[in-house]
């Protein structure tokens, strides 16, 4: 039979846990990874044992790493991962989007001048 002591981690046994320092267990919190279930002795948060689990969980599944100067895709990146990383995934394809079209444009405007030079000397 289980005790309440065993249900939940403090920040330094979640910490030890997932392997990590107990700063980033605070930036989880923070960020909405974990959720403090309790206060324990002296007021230190308590975290669902099974709640450190899943995090231990999510973070230990192997990555793809990209290829060099590539992004992952958007469907690519999951709900654990950083909100920055999508944002920069966005305004990569934002601005590869913006370089071809302004490629375009100038190979128009390349063929307009073209077609005038022949038209001159012709």
């Amino acid at each position: 039979m289980s005790n309440q002591a065993d249900e939940h981690l403090t920040t330094d046994q979640a910490a030890r846990f997932l392997g990590v320092r107990a700063d980033t267990v605070r930036a989880m919190k923070t960020a909405g990874h974990l959720v403090v279930v309790g206060k324990g002795a002296h007021g230190a948060n308590l975290f669902a044992r099974r709640d450190v689990e899943a995090v231990k969980l999510r973070r230990g599944r192997p990555r793809v790493p990209a290829q060099q100067g590539e992004l992952p895709s958007l469907e690519d990146l999951t709900c654990d991962q950083c909100r920055s990383l999508r944002q920069r995934v966005k305004a990569a394809e934002e601005r590869e989007e913006a370089a071809l079209q302004r490629a375009q444009a100038a190979e128009e405007r390349a063929q307009r001048a073209l077609a005038a030079l022949t038209a001159a000397v012709g």
